[in-house]
């Protein structure tokens, strides 16, 4: 085989090339090469894949976070020291009734409560009180059992003359929004105690929502009555006040007519005052709940007394 010479080193490349193409037959070294199979995931679904987790993963986050709110567990009450029997007692019968207690005199109120439910009664009350004790009695048998309710007792002395008034609401202390389940409401009458007691009658002068802002005479040492609807079924009562000059001598509530196991009826709230001090005075009462307070939209009662020398 003759293989021709280049004739320069310029060229010699391309000759050799053309002629080791030309001449040798590679079909007789041609190996078939190895095929590797890839497999490799399409695009299209490999995104649709990513695309669902994140939807699940965005599930499980948003059912974490907007899941039902834990209520705050309420433990069982430890029981407290009984109060001491002989005082006077007064219980749910008394609600929104007035009673009587001499000055000095110590008494008690007990409410029903079950603080395992969340709910518990919060009290208020006048400056003329004077808290001595308040404690939780489980009701009889059921002391250390989970879930059992019992009372609520607090025991005052009266310690300033007049009408003073203990007010209550029973509610969970995490819903600040929301209305209480019930209330309680007692008027306490410190002080004098008529005997025969006296109520409004014919022979004394009685005033009542028609009279509001008005001015009225009396004689020194005469008794008047003021008389104002009222329906503490509601929470809202009135809380009068006096000044200097004028006693209170009775404070009562009567409920209206109503046929027997009808709820929600209201009544008549009455005041018995005695005109002690000559000058002008006042009694004035504001129409609120107890729990909530005093703003200029509620409504109020304002009775002048220019009282006078005989």
């Amino acid at each position: 085989m003759h293989v021709p010479t280049p004739t320069s080193g310029k060229n010699h490349v391309p000759i050799l090339r053309k002629f080791f193409y030309s001449t040798l037959d590679f079909s007789q070294f041609r190996v078939k090469p190895y095929h590797m199979k890839i497999y490799s995931f399409p695009k299209r679904r490999f995104t649709l894949l990513i695309g669902i987790l994140a939807v699940l993963t965005g599930l499980v986050v948003v059912c974490g976070c907007t899941g039902q709110q834990e209520v705050p567990g309420t433990p069982t009450p430890t029981p407290t020291q009984v109060p001491p029997e002989g005082l006077v007692t007064f219980d749910e019968k008394d609600n929104g009734q007035t009673v009587t207690v001499s000055p000095g005199e110590s008494f008690v109120i007990r409410i029903k409560e079950n603080p395992t439910t969340g709910y518990m009664w919060n009290a208020t009350w006048t400056a003329g009180l004077e808290p001595v004790g308040e404690g939780y009695e489980p009701d009889p048998g059921t002391a250390g059992l989970s879930g059992a309710g019992g009372t609520h007792y607090w025991i005052f002395k009266g310690t300033e003359i007049g009408m003073q008034q203990f007010s209550a609401a029973y509610a969970r202390q995490w819903e600040n929004t929301t209305p209480p389940e019930s209330t309680y409401s007692l008027r306490i009458s410190v002080g004098e105690v008529l005997t025969p007691p006296i109520s409004p009658g014919n022979d004394i002068p009685q005033y009542g929502e028609s009279d509001n802002g008005s001015t009225v005479d009396a004689a020194r040492g005469s008794i008047l009555s003021v008389v104002l609807d009222e329906n503490p079924t509601t929470g809202y009562v009135w809380n009068a006040s006096l000044t200097k000059g004028l006693f209170l001598v009775n404070d009562t509530y009567e409920v209206k007519p109503h046929p027997e196991g009808m709820v929600g009826v209201g009544g008549k709230h009455s005041w018995l005052i005695r005109a002690d001090e000559s000058g002008l005075q006042e009694f004035f009462a504001v129409y609120g709940r107890p729990w909530e307070n005093i703003t200029p939209e509620d409504t109020s009662y304002s009775l002048k007394i220019m009282v006078r020398n005989q």
